[in-house]
């Protein structure tokens, strides 16, 4: 086993959010069995062992969401600019390498366990898919990076998942700069900032992180690439930003209870026309119960959060990053509780003024009709990049970012481009 694999590092820094009790959690021999068909499973269908190549600056496209962060980045690179793209469809990691290793480490996994700690062995049963592929993780990205070592620049968009941790932990010891912009919002549960260069969504993101502990990165607080998109739809949304909201999309997450949904839905359907969006980890089961209910359905596998927000007038939903979309679209939004857990605000989005909770549907239909917004200093609050010559063109700030640190002059761009208003810290001029 690698001397420098540390297990509680690269695992133990995803933000758990209180759902479940240790009654609930699966028991360590249940835990096992889950592991080791997993990786039967993986050896028997799929028989991926070869190493992805990349040189220069490598974009690490680990899930739809990151690609939605760093696509409008690639897209601004010019054509001589050397850079590879990492992606579960094309390029990727050797998973089935990932689960053999994993396989062999599992009795040093199981010292571990039973030398932890209670509460870390609460954190082993509830992410026991992690804590058994963490080894084989960390090895095959230390192999990758091994076999690519024109590799000068990582660029990331997140920061806690444990291929991201591996990725991040061992370009530090090969010596490679790495940069991380945000794929969605953060709380203050997310791990401390430990990157090179950090592009922020904006001021709140930053409080966040500060409150999580020390920042060892420099900042730029500069907005993020993927709201770049909302220039092509704001002008659709332009059509219907006046009158009475006739289409009120719901947009729903992995912890809602689908029962509350149609409940809601049923009832809003009185008075609108209701678009629903699942969740991307959604099953299709759920897709053709919406499409039986008579609802209209928007696939977030296929359709961006900004294409269907410009075909809506009002958007309901729980505690979710889709609030923010919303605002800097336009768009009217409050917050309706579709699950059994109390709203803590993980985003700060009430207690900002971003939204509105509704706590009965009469109350969510009164908001509805008087189309409630944020002010604009609200939603900078969260995109540094609204209302700016830079709306719409972060993208293309990070592409010349990188392309001056590659070449050398990435001081300069930073004095031309940004103020410093703390150390290491900087905003737009």
């Amino acid at each position: 086993m690698n001397k420098d694999f540390d297990l509680y590092r690269i695992i133990l820094r995803a933000p758990i959010a209180p759902i479940l009790s240790p009654k609930e959690l699966p028991n360590l021999f249940g835990c096992l069995i889950r592991t080791i068909f997993l990786t039967l499973k993986r050896l028997i269908l799929v028989h991926d062992f070869k190493y992805p190549t990349a040189e220069g600056t490598v974009f690490m496209m680990l899930s739809s969401n990151n690609r939605r962060a760093l696509e409008p980045i690639i897209k601004q690179l010019p054509e001589n600019e050397i850079y590879s793209i990492i992606e579960p469809q094309r390029n990727f990691f050797p998973l089935t390498k990932m689960f053999l290793y994993s396989l062999f480490y599992l009795p040093s996994l199981l010292k571990h366990y039973y030398k932890a700690e209670p509460n870390k062995r609460l954190l082993f049963r509830l992410k026991y898919k992690e804590t058994f592929t963490a080894y084989g993780w960390y090895k095959i990205i230390e192999r990758f990076y091994r076999r690519n070592p024109k590799i000068t620049t990582i660029v990331l968009a997140n920061d806690h998942t444990l291929p991201a941790n591996s990725i991040k932990e061992l370009a530090k010891t090969n010596g490679i700069k790495i940069i991380y912009t945000q794929h969605a919002s953060v709380t203050s549960e997310f791990p401390p900032l430990d990157f090179d260069y950090c592009f922020l969504d904006g001021l709140e993101s930053f409080d966040k992180y500060k409150a999580a502990g020390k920042v060892n990165s420099i900042v730029f607080i500069s907005g993020s690439p993927r709201f770049d998109e909302i220039r092509v739809f704001k002008n659709k949304r332009a059509e219907m930003a006046n009158g009475e909201s006739r289409y009120v999309g719901v947009a729903m997450n992995a912890l809602d209870i689908p029962e509350k949904i149609f409940d809601l839905c049923c009832y809003l359907k009185k008075f609108y026309s209701v678009i629903i969006r699942p969740h991307p980890a959604s099953k299709l089961e759920l897709f053709n119960t919406i499409k039986e209910a008579g609802f209209e359905v928007s696939d977030s596998k296929k359709e961006s959060p900004f294409a269907f927000l410009s075909k809506i007038n009002c958007l309901v939903a729980n505690e979710s990053g889709i609030h923010l979309d919303a605002a800097l679209m336009e768009v009217p939004s409050f917050l309706y509780n579709f699950s059994n857990n109390k709203i803590l605000d993980w985003y700060s989005f009430i207690k900002s003024g971003l939204i509105k909770e509704a706590s009965t549907k009469e109350e969510l239909v009164d908001f509805i009709r008087q189309q409630i917004k944020p002010s604009v200093k609200s939603i900078k609050y969260y995109n540094a990049a609204y209302d700016t010559p830079f709306e719409g063109a972060v993208g293309g700030l990070i592409a010349n970012f990188i392309i001056s640190l590659n070449k050398g002059y990435a001081d300069d761009f930073i004095k031309k481009t940004f103020s410093e208003i703390e150390p290491n810290t900087f905003e737009y001029k």
